[in-house]
């Protein structure tokens, strides 16, 4: 697809604002309301998902900004935060896909 190639082949980043949030709160709640209304078969789901990709993206943007400025310590918080939510959707879709939801 020529819209993935356009994020794939990008020397920078490239932000996608599909959906006006993001931010660089609320990441793990974001998460936790998308898993629960895939749990319930809602209308939300992928939308839900998208905001907290995007709030993920903001993490991962602001952890990058803070790195050229120096500021370390605050951009490895923000990166493993990014890290973890990543892991954590990973580990729910496994659990829903097992058919093992928790």
């Amino acid at each position: 697809m020529r819209l993935i190639e356009r994020f794939a082949s990008s020397p920078e980043p490239v932000r996608a604002d599909v959906y006006a949030d993001g931010g660089l709160t609320a990441l793990f709640p974001r998460l936790e309301r998308a898993a629960l209304n895939q749990l319930s078969d809602g209308d939300a789901t992928l939308s839900r998902c998208g905001i907290w990709a995007n709030t993920v993206r903001d993490h991962i943007g602001e952890a990058l900004r803070r790195l050229d400025s120096g500021d370390t310590a605050e951009a490895q918080r923000l990166l493993i935060q990014a890290q973890n939510a990543l892991a954590a959707f990973a580990e729910v879709q496994g659990r829903l896909d097992g058919g093992r939801s928790q």
